[in-house]
């Protein structure tokens, strides 16, 4: 009696829903309802209808709704995607025909809808990993970056062989890792972070691995490089990387902005928390971490001080007081971001023991004694 009674109510829900998600001016109240449906209803009332509910809110993503309609629309896609990918042939069915036209369509938002961008590429690459590979990269990007970057035809290969299998969501996300607005910033990083996840892992991960650490290895070049520009004549025999990455190809600023000194800033901070999120992330395959070469990174930052940026100043009238050295919310280079980028690359590394990461040489406690150290803490 109890089925017979709920098969019509829920009929009548699904209907009700549809109807709402078919019309612009319902359209909210529709994806309330769906909300509602895709977690409250049973599997096989879920399996029977997550193509349509997903193919609804494709449909919806690609209408350019409203920013709030678009956030609740993502919410909705985050839940149908954490479920559906718990059923094999669901998930098959989803991973191969919907999520790289489901990717494109999250990529083609409008900008005010970036966040909501974000979050649905996210909510797709942590549920499906392997069907999120299939975006190749752009020959527009390949040809963007710096012409130093394309040196030797070892180097483009290698670069190559990082970017081909997400190339185009690298792009989308390096476009947001120097965001003024936290969060933008932050929902980039987590998505930067977890590229090297992407696609086929072949034999024991190994193409998983690779692409780790070549992409911690571009990450460290290309943070020496703006440490560089930011601090340009303050460090005193700065150390120089010299592992194997090259430079991420982003656009250069242009030295004549108001803004340059605050866009490196941004970028640099942006891409430290990369770096840290690739640390501290599960991972499917064990890398190996370079924490000499991070270290590196850490003792150079933390070369840097009020001390050294100020020295070139000439000295104040007498009777005039010194004016203090920028703050990290002034436009120039800040003695406060060295120290915050150290702190979390610190905690980054230590984090990255426990995922399988294997430090050749270094005992993890001295690690962090060490890194503690550095930060003058017990």
């Amino acid at each position: 009696g109890g089925d017979g009674q709920a098969s019509p109510t829920l009929g009548g829900l699904l209907g009700l829903s549809n109807a709402r998600l078919g019309s612009v001016k319902t359209r909210f109240e529709g994806l309330c309802l769906l909300s509602l449906l895709v977690s409250g209803s049973s599997t096989e009332t879920f399996g029977q209808n997550c193509l349509a509910w997903l193919r609804s809110l494709q449909h919806l993503i690609q209408s350019q709704d409203p920013p709030p309609t678009m956030e609740l629309a993502v919410l909705v896609l985050r839940d149908l995607l954490e479920y559906s990918c718990q059923l094999p042939e669901l998930a098959r069915d989803i991973g191969t025909n919907h999520i790289p036209g489901l990717l494109t369509s999250l990529l083609a938002l409008k900008p005010e809808c970036q966040v909501s961008a974000l979050e649905g590429s996210k909510a797709c690459m942590l549920f499906y990993p392997r069907a999120c590979g299939s975006l190749r990269v752009s020959a527009k990007w390949l040809g963007g970056g710096r012409r130093s970057c394309w040196r030797g035809r070892r180097e483009w290969w290698i670069l190559l062989f990082l970017l081909a299998p997400q190339g185009k969501l690298a792009t989308f996300f390096l476009a947001h890792v120097d965001a003024e607005t936290p969060h933008l910033q932050q929902l980039a990083c987590d998505c930067y972070a977890l590229l090297p996840s992407l696609g086929a892992g072949f034999a024991q991960g190994l193409k998983y691995t690779e692409c780790w650490e070549q992409q911690v290895h571009c990450l460290l070049a290309t943070l020496h490089s703006l440490l560089g520009t930011l601090y340009e004549g303050a460090e005193t025999e700065p150390l120089q990387y010299e592992g194997p990455g090259m430079e991420i190809p982003l656009p250069a600023p242009e030295e004549g902005q108001t803004n340059f000194l605050l866009h490196l800033k941004l970028r640099f901070a942006g891409l430290a928390r990369c770096l840290c999120k690739m640390l501290s992330n599960e991972f499917p395959a064990p890398v190996t971490v370079p924490v000499h070469d991070i270290l590196g990174l850490i003792c150079r930052t933390l070369n840097i001080s009020s001390k050294n940026i100020v020295s070139d100043q000439p000295c104040p009238p007498q009777g005039f007081a010194q004016r203090p050295p920028p703050t990290c919310e002034g436009r120039g280079p800040s003695p406060g971001l060295p120290f915050l980028v150290v702190k979390h690359l610190s905690r980054g590394v230590c984090f990255g023991w426990g995922f399988g990461g294997t430090l050749p040489g270094v005992c993890p406690t001295s690690l962090m004694l060490g890194l503690s150290s550095l930060l003058g803490r017990p």
